[in-house]
């Protein structure tokens, strides 16, 4: 490390430290200059959209003929497109669920993993993650424990995420940067449509980002760009209502096609608390790839623009994208480390380095490697 970058850590830190009372909305940049999230002039802000929830207890659903005992079939009275699963007291061994769409069809039975983010020093209920199923009718769901069934425990939540003028419109971004100065292009909470009222977890900060955690978001492969932003929306309204989280759990998210969307509130460009590595929050930049990460590898795209947010906001926090931090866990959720424990981890890492969960699946755990080459690569020299 030089004298110089010495000299430029601790002015941005007096910097920081005279700004923090009114947290302006600002984050120094190597050039000293203030960067605003972009903000094509093409695509105007959306009305605010209210996605739609129903929650079906499902002790109270049917059971088909012929079914077998631990099955339940529950058919809300809306269309919907987003589906969650949330219980009391021991979690089932296994969660599987299916879906009939708009067209009749059933999909394959998919496994349902528990939710596995969380703010720090907070209890969350229990959930699985959200699953994204596209326009759907009918939901059967089976649970079982220690062998017997189960899913009578459970209590279904279906979500309509609704429809923006700009849905279609925000599949055609490109989050190419002008080089670590500039913030990628990204999509506002205010252009993708969030409904801000929703949002009820006040911004929280840290003195500074030190690191960057990779995840994915579990959810399905199967969805096509122009419903990223209704997806990004069903996740919100899941995180903030059904998660009690109160916001977005990620910082930012990030579609096959390479398209980044603004997550949590309060500023990208400040060291904002997410909820998205639980016990690790604090001084973490929480990146997600929308998709099931375990079942396929991430798109091209995908960890282009993973690694131009995380080059973009490493830098402009003066942190060594090959570097490594120590970094003191708040523990809870599914933290693998106990409160108070130092665990020094390298500056970009995935989710489960420090939890116990799969998160960002064997693909995008196998990427890591590739996003920290091309995260240094676009960093450049920014020492």
């Amino acid at each position: 490390m030089t004298t110089n970058r010495h000299s430029r850590i601790a002015l941005f830190a007096i910097v920081f430290a005279l700004s923090a009372s009114g947290l302006p909305h600002a984050q120094a940049s190597p050039a000293g200059l203030a960067e605003k999230a972009a903000h094509p002039a093409a695509v105007p802000d959306a009305n605010a959209v209210t996605p739609r929830a129903e929650t079906v207890p499902l002790a109270d659903a049917g059971r088909p003929p012929g079914a077998p005992a631990d099955l339940r079939e529950a058919a809300p009275q809306r269309q919907f497109s987003l589906v969650g699963l949330t219980w009391q007291g021991a979690e089932p061994d296994t969660i599987e669920l299916r879906t009939q769409s708009v067209r009749g069809t059933w999909s394959a039975w998919q496994t349902l993993d528990q939710q596995d983010g969380g703010p720090d020093r907070r209890q969350s209920p229990k959930t699985t993650e959200p699953l994204w199923t596209g326009p759907a009718t009918r939901v059967q769901v089976r649970a079982q424990r220690a062998g017997a069934p189960a899913t009578d425990e459970l209590t279904l939540v279906t979500i309509d995420p609704g429809t923006s003028t700009n849905d279609a419109q925000i599949s055609q971004f490109s989050a190419a940067g002008s080089g670590v100065s500039t913030m990628p292009t990204v999509v506002t909470r205010a252009q993708w449509g969030a409904d801000e009222s929703l949002m009820t977890w006040a911004p929280e900060y840290a003195t500074t980002v030190k690191a960057a955690a990779l995840h994915h978001t579990a959810d399905s492969n199967d969805y096509t760009c122009d419903q990223s932003a209704a997806l990004v929306r069903g996740i919100y309204y899941y995180h903030s209502v059904t998660n009690g989280w109160g916001d977005i759990g990620y910082n930012a998210l990030v579609d096959k096609c390479g398209t980044i969307f603004e997550g949590r509130t309060g500023g990208l460009h400040l060291p904002t608390l997410g909820a998205h590595t639980g016990g690790f929050n604090r001084h973490v930049f929480g990146i997600s790839m929308i998709g099931d990460h375990d079942a396929i590898p991430p798109s091209t795209a995908t960890l282009e623009s993973a690694s131009q947010m995380i080059a973009w906001k490493l830098t402009n926090s003066y942190v060594d994208p090959l570097g490594s931090v120590t970094l003191v866990s708040a523990g809870g959720g599914t933290s693998k480390y106990a409160t108070g424990t130092p665990v020094t981890l390298p500056t970009i890492f995935a989710h489960r380095d420090v939890g116990s969960t799969v998160c960002p699946g064997n693909f995008g755990y196998n990427a890591l490697g590739s996003v920290r080459d091309r995260t240094t690569q676009l960093a450049g020299d920014w020492r």
